[in-house]
């Protein structure tokens, strides 16, 4: 009996300690977009993004930009820079030699686009490799900053600094308040293996970014 007792005592005893078990929290997490991603094209267009030869459902296209005739013109005025007297045989193919050479993206944007480019007048108007982290979202917030290979843009001090404080989310693309602002002119770079798909969407996304900056 006396095992009986003790038995029932020892239930009883469990039977009224108090558990220190915590309630768990349910947390969601939101995944980032990025132009890898399937979804990434079609969140632009909901957007109002839209990419090259888009079509509106009623076969209505986008609008043409007001000085669409200015650039056009703009773009068949030859290059002085690549005039013979300027670039030689022998540059030339140094050009190609650096293009066949360059196997991954940073090799392209380090030894083939420079060369491209040209002398830069103000070293301090590009930049690149930087993500675009202090920009406002441009959709519904899932997409990933924006983070062209090159960007060009203006010195932080050829802006009034009271502009720039109000305008800062869409002209100021990093928290690194020294680099270029207000970009205009955007550069995505693939090597051979890259995919130009996804180079068009990251072009069309950074581009949208420096247009609603401009407006």
């Amino acid at each position: 009996m006396s095992s009986s007792q003790s038995s029932s005592q020892g239930r009883k005893r469990g039977s009224t300690s108090t558990s220190n078990t915590k309630p768990t929290t349910k947390t969601t997490t939101t995944k980032s977009t990025g132009p890898y991603d399937r979804a990434f094209q079609q969140n632009l267009i909901d957007g109002g993004v839209y990419p090259h030869a888009y079509e509106y459902p009623d076969g209505r296209v986008p609008a043409k930009p007001d000085n669409w005739e200015d650039i056009n013109q703009r773009l068949s005025q030859p290059r002085p820079s690549l005039s013979p007297s300027k670039f030689s045989e022998e540059a030339h193919e140094k050009f190609i030699r650096a293009d066949a050479h360059a196997f991954k993206e940073k090799q392209v944007t380090e030894s083939v686009i420079p060369v491209i480019e040209g002398k830069i007048r103000d070293a301090k108007c590009i930049s690149g490799g930087i993500p675009f982290t202090n920009l406002d979202h441009l959709t519904d917030g899932t997409l990933v900053p924006g983070n062209p290979d090159c960007y060009y843009g203006a010195r932080p001090e050829q802006l009034d600094r009271r502009v720039r404080t109000e305008l800062s989310g869409h002209i100021i693309p990093s928290t690194q308040h020294d680099l270029p602002i207000a970009p205009t002119f955007f550069l995505a770079a693939k090597g051979p293996d890259g995919s130009l798909a996804v180079a068009g969407r990251q072009a069309s996304y950074d581009g949208a970014l420096g247009a609603r900056g401009i407006q």
